[in-house]
């Protein structure tokens, strides 16, 4: 990604590439202590699975999974994203939903409005935050954001001053 950026907000927003490789450094970890937030293996008949083995899949999954959807929501000049990295994140996250369904792990008690907000999400898996998935993202996150507002101001500004002329 990269690029130069361009008034005419033709590339994509400076800092994307910075992005989505510290999502992917980070995704690992935090699908880990997903899981390790909902699994009590004495509660649990889990004994004869290899779950270190089937963390690490579902972990390769989510990363390889949400890295294409980055670049692919990422790639777009800013004006076109309709989707932004948190929810591209959120929604990649059904494979640990299913890794713990399949495990029978009890679906918690979610607040009304998470029900609403995230129907899809029954074990509460969805970060709020880049924070929520690793402290490591959330000055990337900052940056990336700040980066895709400035663009749209100079968009603004820009069609401001073709409509004076």
């Amino acid at each position: 990604m990269g690029g130069d950026l361009t008034s005419s907000n033709e590339w994509p927003v400076p800092g994307s590439e910075d992005l989505i490789a510290a999502v992917a450094a980070a995704l690992p970890g935090f699908v880990h202590r997903l899981v390790e937030r909902h699994v009590r293996l004495d509660e649990l008949d889990c004994r004869e699975r290899n779950l270190d083995d089937d963390v690490e899949d579902v972990a390769m999954l989510v990363v390889t999974g949400i890295d294409a959807a980055l670049r692919d929501a990422l790639a777009r000049p800013a004006d076109e994203q309709r989707l932004g990295p948190l929810q591209v994140i959120r929604e990649g996250l059904e494979p640990v939903t299913r890794l713990l369904t399949d495990m029978r792990v009890p679906v918690p008690a979610r607040d009304d409005f998470s029900v609403r907000a995230f129907p899809g999400d029954v074990y509460g898996l969805v970060p709020s935050s880049f924070r929520d998935i690793d402290e490591s993202l959330h000055d990337v996150g900052i940056a990336w954001g700040a980066a895709k507002a400035w663009l749209h101001l100079e968009k603004r500004r820009a069609m401001s001053d073709e409509s004076i002329e």
